[in-house]
């Protein structure tokens, strides 16, 4: 009748089928027309109502509106007829949106955001330079990652919701299991001991210089043991060792 309105589009005059198809015309522009987006740094991402499986309620909000004048004794069937010329009936139509087809390809938006954290290393010690600045050191490295699972989520909130927003795709930090300052602190002097050279001639100082560039910066794991013999290896001519009383 005259004063019924579905989805704010006139239904009076119209039988229950063409009031139908209009109805679901303004629906398919809807869908059409309705996306969540996920943006990041200015790049944008769009998905569509139309790509999730989705349902109106169409058929219940027609019976409503054809109920509209049809109830109760003539009597009062024409009273409501005049009063909806008068006081019109608005019904609107509700979509149901399972996103779910669209999980993996929202999740897989994280992945080339993801970047690993850089742990702290040693990188070795050089006797040639003073002391207290012989240990080298790599930085650690902050990484980052997406929450993938808080990403979809939200998206799926604004289908299901149907607020049809923008998600802004949030990245954090994640730090290094291992620290520089803590790396460095817990690499430091343990003990320092001095033998005194009594014989001063060359050959004797040389090899001494070749066998402690050979040892110097030895790294040791708890229980390892340090061997002098095969650090060095042989002492030969060939690696530049001479002739001396030691």
């Amino acid at each position: 009748y005259e004063g019924v309105f579905v989805d704010d589009l006139p239904l009076g005059g119209l039988t229950r089928q063409e009031a139908r198809d209009r109805i679901e015309a303004k629906q398919r522009q809807t869908v059409e027309s309705s996306a969540v987006t996920v943006e990041k740094d200015g790049q944008r991402w769009q998905f569509g109502v139309a790509e999730t499986s989705y349902a109106f309620d169409t058929e219940a909000v027609l019976d409503d509106a054809w109920r509209q004048g049809r109830e109760g004794t003539d009597a009062e069937r024409l009273s409501a007829i005049e009063q909806l010329k008068q006081i019109p009936v608005s019904l609107y139509t509700t979509i149901q949106i399972d996103p779910s087809a669209l999980e993996q390809r929202v999740r897989d938006l994280a992945l080339p955001f993801e970047k690993a954290p850089v742990d702290a290393a040693y990188l070795g010690y050089d006797v040639t330079k003073p002391d207290g600045e012989r240990l080298s050191f790599s930085p650690d490295v902050t990484g980052e990652r997406v929450d993938a699972d808080a990403l979809w989520a939200a998206v799926r909130d604004e289908f299901v919701n149907r607020t049809f927003g923008t998600v802004v795709m949030e990245v954090q930090q994640v730090e290094a299991a291992v620290k520089l300052e803590d790396l460095q602190n817990r690499l430091k002097l343990v003990r320092r001991w001095y033998s005194v050279i009594k014989d001063h001639s060359k050959p004797r100082l040389t090899n001494i210089q070749i066998a402690s560039a050979a040892i110097s910066g030895k790294m040791l794991e708890p229980g390892q043991v340090l061997s002098f013999n095969e650090a060095t290896g042989q002492r030969t001519a060939e690696k530049g060792y001479q002739v001396a009383h030691v």
